[in-house]
Protein backbone atom coordinates (compact mmCIF):
# COMPACT_ATOMS: atom_id res chain seq x y z
CA UNK A 1 0.00 0.00 0.00
CA UNK A 2 1.39 3.48 -1.23
CA UNK A 3 0.67 6.39 0.41
CA UNK A 4 2.12 10.06 -0.50
CA UNK A 5 1.93 13.23 1.59
CA UNK A 6 -0.33 14.86 -0.16
CA UNK A 7 0.28 18.80 -0.01
CA UNK A 8 -3.28 19.48 -0.83
CA UNK A 9 -4.66 18.96 2.70
CA UNK A 10 -1.12 18.44 4.06
CA UNK A 11 -1.23 14.67 5.29
CA UNK A 12 -0.20 11.27 3.85
CA UNK A 13 -2.94 9.44 1.90
CA UNK A 14 -3.18 6.04 0.45
CA UNK A 15 -2.45 6.51 -3.19
CA UNK A 16 -5.63 5.64 -5.22
CA UNK A 17 -4.99 7.34 -8.92
CA UNK A 18 -8.17 8.71 -10.78
CA UNK A 19 -7.94 6.31 -13.72
CA UNK A 20 -6.56 2.95 -12.63
CA UNK A 21 -5.69 2.15 -16.19
CA UNK A 22 -3.27 4.71 -16.93
CA UNK A 23 -1.75 7.13 -13.65
CA UNK A 24 -1.43 10.80 -15.77
CA UNK A 25 1.29 12.18 -13.81
CA UNK A 26 2.42 16.06 -14.75
CA UNK A 27 5.54 18.02 -13.45
CA UNK A 28 6.57 21.70 -13.77
CA UNK A 29 9.95 21.58 -15.76
CA UNK A 30 12.39 24.02 -16.02
CA UNK A 31 13.10 27.73 -17.06
CA UNK A 32 15.09 27.37 -19.99
CA UNK A 33 16.74 31.02 -19.82
CA UNK A 34 19.14 29.29 -17.96
CA UNK A 35 21.50 26.16 -17.12
CA UNK A 36 19.70 24.06 -14.59
CA UNK A 37 21.53 23.44 -11.98
CA UNK A 38 21.46 20.41 -8.64
CA UNK A 39 19.09 22.37 -6.78
CA UNK A 40 16.56 22.31 -9.76
CA UNK A 41 17.48 18.88 -10.55
CA UNK A 42 16.39 17.45 -7.29
CA UNK A 43 12.83 18.01 -7.94
CA UNK A 44 12.94 16.28 -11.24
CA UNK A 45 14.39 13.40 -9.61
CA UNK A 46 12.47 12.58 -7.31
CA UNK A 47 9.51 12.63 -9.70
CA UNK A 48 11.54 10.58 -11.80
CA UNK A 49 11.99 7.92 -9.15
CA UNK A 50 8.09 8.23 -7.99
CA UNK A 51 7.05 7.42 -11.63
CA UNK A 52 9.57 4.44 -11.49
CA UNK A 53 8.45 2.72 -7.78
CA UNK A 54 4.58 3.04 -9.58
CA UNK A 55 5.71 1.35 -12.53
CA UNK A 56 7.51 -1.12 -10.45
CA UNK A 57 4.01 -1.69 -8.65
CA UNK A 58 2.50 -2.28 -11.69
CA UNK A 59 0.90 0.72 -12.71
CA UNK A 60 1.24 1.97 -16.54
CA UNK A 61 2.26 5.56 -16.61
CA UNK A 62 2.26 8.79 -18.34
CA UNK A 63 4.07 11.71 -17.55
CA UNK A 64 4.76 15.30 -19.27
CA UNK A 65 6.53 18.24 -18.32
CA UNK A 66 6.32 21.63 -20.14
CA UNK A 67 9.11 23.54 -20.85
CA UNK A 68 8.97 27.26 -19.51
CA UNK A 69 10.96 28.63 -22.99
CA UNK A 70 8.66 32.10 -23.08
CA UNK A 71 8.63 34.50 -20.05
CA UNK A 72 10.55 37.67 -18.72
CA UNK A 73 13.48 35.93 -17.23
CA UNK A 74 14.48 34.39 -20.91
CA UNK A 75 13.41 38.21 -23.03
CA UNK A 76 16.05 39.72 -20.52
CA UNK A 77 18.70 37.22 -20.79
CA UNK A 78 18.42 36.98 -24.28
CA UNK A 79 18.96 40.88 -24.46
CA UNK A 80 21.86 40.65 -21.83
CA UNK A 81 23.18 37.66 -23.94
CA UNK A 82 22.66 40.17 -27.47
CA UNK A 83 20.52 36.95 -28.91
CA UNK A 84 17.34 35.64 -29.61
CA UNK A 85 15.39 34.16 -27.06
CA UNK A 86 14.81 30.94 -29.54
CA UNK A 87 18.82 30.24 -29.82
CA UNK A 88 19.19 31.11 -25.99
CA UNK A 89 16.32 28.91 -25.09
CA UNK A 90 16.95 26.03 -27.66
CA UNK A 91 20.38 25.53 -26.28
CA UNK A 92 19.40 25.50 -22.89
CA UNK A 93 17.42 23.31 -23.88
CA UNK A 94 19.53 20.69 -25.08
CA UNK A 95 21.77 21.05 -22.17
CA UNK A 96 18.84 20.39 -19.86
CA UNK A 97 18.12 16.94 -21.81
CA UNK A 98 21.70 15.77 -22.32
CA UNK A 99 22.05 16.37 -18.15
CA UNK A 100 18.88 14.76 -17.25
CA UNK A 101 20.00 11.41 -19.46
CA UNK A 102 23.80 11.84 -17.68
CA UNK A 103 21.37 11.49 -14.31
CA UNK A 104 19.94 8.37 -15.80
CA UNK A 105 16.39 10.41 -16.15
CA UNK A 106 13.61 8.65 -18.21
CA UNK A 107 12.43 10.45 -20.94
CA UNK A 108 8.84 12.20 -20.40
CA UNK A 109 5.90 10.70 -22.81
CA UNK A 110 5.57 14.44 -23.37
CA UNK A 111 7.69 17.44 -22.79
CA UNK A 112 6.33 20.36 -25.24
CA UNK A 113 7.34 23.50 -24.81
CA UNK A 114 5.36 26.64 -23.74
CA UNK A 115 6.79 28.47 -26.98
CA UNK A 116 4.76 25.36 -29.04
CA UNK A 117 1.20 26.14 -27.56
CA UNK A 118 0.74 29.77 -27.70
CA UNK A 119 -3.17 29.48 -29.71
CA UNK A 120 -4.04 26.99 -26.93
CA UNK A 121 -3.03 29.81 -23.93
CA UNK A 122 -4.95 32.43 -25.78
CA UNK A 123 -8.02 29.92 -26.48
CA UNK A 124 -8.17 29.68 -22.33
CA UNK A 125 -7.46 33.41 -21.90
CA UNK A 126 -10.57 33.88 -24.46
CA UNK A 127 -12.94 31.47 -22.38
CA UNK A 128 -11.88 33.31 -18.71
CA UNK A 129 -12.93 36.42 -20.19
CA UNK A 130 -16.30 35.30 -21.51
CA UNK A 131 -16.75 33.55 -18.35
CA UNK A 132 -15.32 37.40 -15.95
CA UNK A 133 -13.31 35.94 -14.39
CA UNK A 134 -10.60 37.53 -16.32
CA UNK A 135 -10.03 41.39 -18.13
CA UNK A 136 -8.63 43.47 -20.01
CA UNK A 137 -6.20 46.30 -18.58
CA UNK A 138 -4.13 48.12 -21.23
CA UNK A 139 -2.77 45.58 -23.83
CA UNK A 140 -2.06 42.98 -20.58
CA UNK A 141 -5.16 40.08 -19.48
CA UNK A 142 -5.05 40.03 -15.73
CA UNK A 143 -7.23 36.79 -13.74
CA UNK A 144 -9.14 38.41 -10.96
CA UNK A 145 -8.83 35.74 -7.60
CA UNK A 146 -11.72 37.09 -5.69
CA UNK A 147 -13.94 35.91 -9.01
CA UNK A 148 -12.61 32.53 -8.40
CA UNK A 149 -14.67 30.67 -5.42
CA UNK A 150 -12.06 28.69 -3.68
CA UNK A 151 -8.73 30.70 -4.61
CA UNK A 152 -6.08 29.57 -2.59
CA UNK A 153 -7.46 26.63 -1.63
CA UNK A 154 -3.73 24.20 -2.17
CA UNK A 155 -1.93 26.81 -0.05
CA UNK A 156 -4.59 27.38 2.29
CA UNK A 157 -5.76 30.97 1.37
CA UNK A 158 -7.93 32.91 3.72
CA UNK A 159 -9.49 35.02 1.30
CA UNK A 160 -11.43 37.41 4.04
CA UNK A 161 -7.82 38.57 4.01
CA UNK A 162 -7.16 39.53 0.67
CA UNK A 163 -7.56 43.21 -0.15
CA UNK A 164 -10.70 44.79 -1.36
CA UNK A 165 -8.64 47.24 -3.63
CA UNK A 166 -7.43 46.38 -7.07
CA UNK A 167 -3.70 45.38 -7.49
CA UNK A 168 -2.30 43.97 -10.54
CA UNK A 169 0.62 42.15 -10.70
CA UNK A 170 2.25 42.19 -14.10
CA UNK A 171 6.10 40.18 -14.02
CA UNK A 172 5.29 36.21 -14.85
CA UNK A 173 7.26 35.20 -11.42
CA UNK A 174 8.18 37.08 -8.26
CA UNK A 175 11.25 35.90 -6.21
CA UNK A 176 11.19 34.83 -2.65
CA UNK A 177 8.24 32.51 -1.07
CA UNK A 178 5.29 35.33 -0.35
CA UNK A 179 1.89 36.48 -2.07
CA UNK A 180 1.10 38.65 -4.59
CA UNK A 181 -2.18 40.06 -2.95
CA UNK A 182 -3.92 40.94 -6.31
CA UNK A 183 -4.29 40.12 -9.56
CA UNK A 184 -2.14 38.02 -11.41
CA UNK A 185 -0.96 38.38 -15.13
CA UNK A 186 -1.73 36.18 -17.81
CA UNK A 187 -1.35 37.69 -21.64
CA UNK A 188 1.41 40.11 -22.26
CA UNK A 189 0.48 43.03 -24.75
CA UNK A 190 3.60 43.82 -26.96
CA UNK A 191 4.24 46.37 -29.43
CA UNK A 192 6.13 46.94 -32.47
CA UNK A 193 8.41 43.70 -32.76
CA UNK A 194 9.59 42.97 -29.50
CA UNK A 195 11.66 39.68 -29.71
CA UNK A 196 8.94 36.24 -27.88
CA UNK A 197 5.48 37.45 -29.43
CA UNK A 198 2.87 36.32 -31.23
CA UNK A 199 0.06 37.81 -33.49
CA UNK A 200 -3.24 36.07 -32.19
CA UNK A 201 -6.72 36.44 -32.18
CA UNK A 202 -6.29 38.28 -28.96
CA UNK A 203 -3.90 40.18 -30.44
CA UNK A 204 0.22 41.00 -30.39
CA UNK A 205 1.54 39.71 -27.50
CA UNK A 206 2.38 36.37 -25.32
CA UNK A 207 1.23 34.32 -22.53
CA UNK A 208 2.42 34.69 -19.35
CA UNK A 209 3.76 31.67 -17.30
CA UNK A 210 0.39 31.24 -15.42
CA UNK A 211 -1.49 30.30 -18.06
CA UNK A 212 1.57 27.84 -19.65
CA UNK A 213 0.66 24.74 -17.84
CA UNK A 214 -2.87 24.87 -18.36
CA UNK A 215 -2.55 25.62 -22.39
CA UNK A 216 -0.23 22.07 -22.22
CA UNK A 217 -2.63 20.06 -20.01
CA UNK A 218 -5.48 20.70 -22.28
CA UNK A 219 -4.57 18.90 -24.98
CA UNK A 220 -2.93 15.59 -23.09
CA UNK A 221 -4.98 15.12 -20.44
CA UNK A 222 -8.89 15.24 -19.82
CA UNK A 223 -9.44 14.18 -16.62
CA UNK A 224 -8.03 15.02 -13.07
CA UNK A 225 -4.37 14.32 -13.04
CA UNK A 226 -3.72 11.67 -10.79
CA UNK A 227 -0.60 13.86 -9.33
CA UNK A 228 1.20 16.98 -9.97
CA UNK A 229 4.48 17.52 -9.36
CA UNK A 230 6.85 20.62 -9.19
CA UNK A 231 9.25 22.29 -6.25
CA UNK A 232 8.07 23.94 -3.02
CA UNK A 233 8.19 27.19 -4.64
CA UNK A 234 5.47 26.40 -6.53
CA UNK A 235 3.73 26.20 -3.58
CA UNK A 236 3.60 30.36 -3.50
CA UNK A 237 1.39 31.60 -6.19
CA UNK A 238 1.81 29.69 -9.27
CA UNK A 239 -0.01 26.30 -8.62
CA UNK A 240 -3.00 27.77 -6.94
CA UNK A 241 -3.02 30.29 -10.11
CA UNK A 242 -2.82 27.24 -12.45
CA UNK A 243 -5.89 25.56 -10.17
CA UNK A 244 -7.77 28.58 -10.69
CA UNK A 245 -7.35 29.28 -14.55
CA UNK A 246 -8.07 25.37 -15.43
CA UNK A 247 -10.67 25.09 -13.23
CA UNK A 248 -12.75 28.03 -14.40
CA UNK A 249 -12.17 26.46 -17.70
CA UNK A 250 -12.66 22.92 -16.70
CA UNK A 251 -15.91 21.12 -14.68
CA UNK A 252 -13.29 18.69 -12.44
CA UNK A 253 -10.26 19.25 -10.20
CA UNK A 254 -7.26 19.30 -11.16
CA UNK A 255 -5.09 16.92 -9.51
CA UNK A 256 -6.09 14.07 -6.82
CA UNK A 257 -2.76 14.30 -5.39
CA UNK A 258 0.14 16.90 -5.10
CA UNK A 259 3.27 16.80 -4.47
CA UNK A 260 6.32 19.42 -3.85
CA UNK A 261 10.31 19.04 -3.48
CA UNK A 262 12.06 20.74 -1.20
CA UNK A 263 15.12 23.09 -2.28
CA UNK A 264 18.60 22.09 -1.83
CA UNK A 265 20.46 24.00 0.57
CA UNK A 266 24.16 24.24 0.71
CA UNK A 267 25.53 25.55 3.82
CA UNK A 268 22.59 26.67 4.83
CA UNK A 269 21.31 28.85 1.63
CA UNK A 270 18.93 27.44 -1.12
CA UNK A 271 20.86 26.54 -4.02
Amino acid sequence: MLKLFNTFGRKLETFSPVNPSLVNIFTCGPSVYQRAHIGNMRTFLFEDMLVRYLEYSGYAVRRGMIITDIEDKALWQAEKERTTVKKLTDRNMRQFLKETDALGMKRRDYLPRASENVVHAVAIIQKLLKRGVAYWHGNNVYFAPRKFRGFGKLFGIDMKTWPKEIRRFHQDTYPGVQWNRGDFVLWHGCSGCQDGCWETAIGRGRPSWNVQDASTLVQYVDESLSIYCGGYDNLFRHHDYNIAILESVRPYPMARFWMHGYHLHVNGQKM
